[in-house]
């Protein structure tokens, strides 16, 4: 998904107990218009963020999770 890579570094290394350090901020820093541009039958805002927090919590954070347990 179209999401800022500043952002998304801050919340992987925030990440903790299941919990973003900011979750608002992160759904901001998603580029809907980016995402929409290139799938136009795409899913509403609201789904697209849902899904986003989601996929960086279930799939992201399963990936690189353990790589920065130190």
């Amino acid at each position: 998904m179209a999401l800022d890579y500043q952002a998304a570094r801050y919340e992987a290394l925030n990440f903790h107990d299941g919990q973003f350090a900011n979750e608002n901020k992160l759904k901001d820093s998603a580029d809907y218009a980016a995402y929409k541009a290139q799938n136009p039958e795409g899913m509403p805002k609201f789904k697209f963020r849902k899904a986003m927090v989601d996929d960086f919590k279930e799939n992201l954070m399963g990936e690189i999770g353990p790589l920065m347990v130190g």
